[in-house]
């Protein structure tokens, strides 16, 4: 689709560009914190790896990948630029924070919104309500045993609590940086500034140049790789492009140059012109996709869907670090990788991780569950509690036991009504076995494995912030 000559220069142009735009962004937050700035011994033969997400309070699992980038970039300094791409333009995304508080066995959790509700992140600001301010003081207390957690704790929420009025992705950036400490080597890279870049909208371009070939091979290897994979849901792991007449429809939004308003684009193919448009407007792009007619200032074209990977690990990046949900989708970037511009094999890594909160009460819930399986196969097997009662509680059960073989057997031997009897019977013997190992064993297993499964949710949420976790 694009000649290996074009994608190199578009490559080139960049990936320097890029650098350019995440050391602005980044140093501007590391002097603002008194740190040294990064990024001098940076060059055109450096290797960009780097990884991406939300603009969201990182859980374990995607701090891990940010982790490794900074490993990646402290370890390598002079050969690997490490990028973080802050994907501050999907829409409805806001900044939740996930508190947790324990008072004794009892454990909860509470969710606040920390920032405000403009559709896309770009433009959110934090905002810091009552609420939190409140609980947060409590959570400060009752969070963990543990000083440094409480400390890390209580540093973030301070910080955050300063940043009223900031921009949500500038005051995240500085979170994280500030937990962190002056040694991580990694930059911040807005992913609105990087489609922005003049290479990025020509790439764009290209690829709607040829609207008709990308979008047929596009929706072909959607179905190849559902009808591979066995995937009965059309719209996994894309919907297919729509293709209407001679318009199709292409894996690209048009923003408005606020980054208020967007909208799908289709192109059309006529008297050898190539037409995009809107609901709102159209315009034409040149033979070589070198220019439109339509200004920058009035669109800027953004990947969606499979072409936001694409775009990263074709054109931006040597390296990226997927999380478990990107891994999921870039099979099929892959195909079309192979299938659109010739390649094949470009590497890519997947990191994530659990950790949890509240340890010594989940190791007591995991005890008590394991204990109902096994009072559950007592029910069944009365013997396997022997070494834990009496004689006497032995000897009921014993006999119980066989009372329960004999009507078994009795109701293997009986049709219709005949069973109603003998039915009856086992049912009361059931109970009997279940009520005298209660009485023998005890029923405070239940009532214990009652109030923490209750709880079981937050004593198992994955999604409690990265500052309360030490030693990373």
């Amino acid at each position: 689709m694009l000649q290996s000559d074009s994608l190199n220069e578009l490559r080139k142009a960049i990936r320097t560009s890029a650098i350019q735009e995440a050391l602005h962004f980044t140093n501007q937050r590391r002097r603002e914190l008194g740190y040294p700035e990064i990024g001098g011994e940076y060059t055109s033969q450096s290797i960009l790896v780097a990884t991406g997400h939300q603009i969201e309070v990182f859980h374990s699992g995607v701090f891990q990948k940010f982790a490794l980038l900074d490993r990646f970039s402290r370890e390598n300094p002079r050969s690997i630029v490490a990028l973080s791409v802050l994907l501050d333009l999907d829409p409805n995304d806001r900044v939740f924070l996930s508190l947790p508080s324990q008072r004794g066995e009892s454990v909860s959790r509470e969710v606040f919104q920390i920032s405000t509700s403009e559709r896309f992140p770009l433009h959110q600001t934090v905002t810091i309500d009552p609420a939190f301010t409140d609980s947060s003081g409590e959570f400060q207390d009752s969070i963990s045993s543990d000083p440094g957690t409480r400390e890390q704790a209580r540093k973030w929420i301070s910080f955050m609590s300063s940043q009223q009025g900031e921009r949500a992705v500038v005051a995240l950036s500085r979170a994280r940086l500030l937990f962190h400490g002056k040694e991580v080597r990694y930059g911040d890279l807005p992913f609105s500034k990087l489609i922005q870049l003049e290479a990025a909208q020509t790439f764009f371009r290209k690829i709607c140049r040829e609207c008709k070939s990308f979008a047929s091979l596009y929706n072909e290897e959607l179905r190849n790789h559902r009808r591979e994979r066995k995937i009965k849901n059309q719209a996994n792991p894309f919907p297919d492009l729509e293709i209407n007449g001679g318009a199709f429809e292409l894996p690209l939004w048009a923003f408005s140059p606020d980054f208020t308003k967007r909208e799908r684009v289709y192109g059309k193919q006529e008297g050898g012109k190539t037409v995009l448009q809107t609901e709102a407007t159209q315009w034409e792009i040149s033979a070589d996709g070198e220019e439109q007619t339509c200004p920058q200032d009035q669109v800027i074209l953004a990947p969606r869907g499979a072409l936001v990977s694409l775009f990263f690990r074709l054109l931006c990046f040597d390296f990226f670090i997927h999380g478990l949900g990107g891994e999921k989708y870039d099979a099929f970037t892959d195909r079309l990788l192979a299938r659109c511009f010739g390649i094949k094999h470009l590497p890519f890594a997947v990191v994530s991780a659990d950790k949890y909160l509240f340890e010594t009460l989940r190791e007591k819930y995991s005890k008590l569950k394991a204990s109902v399986q096994f009072r559950q196969e007592c029910y069944k097997k009365p013997e396997l509690a022997y070494s834990r009662i009496s004689q006497s509680q032995r000897d009921t059960l014993t006999a119980l036991s066989k009372e329960r073989d004999l009507l078994i057997e009795r109701l293997a031997q009986v049709t219709g009504a005949e069973r109603q009897i003998p039915g009856k019977a086992l049912a009361a013997n059931t109970k009997a076995i279940r009520e005298s190992l209660d009485g023998a064993l005890g029923t405070q297993l239940y009532e214990e494995v009652e109030v923490l499964s209750s709880q079981e949710k937050v004593l198992f949420e994955r999604g409690f912030p990265y500052f309360l976790f030490a030693n990373w």
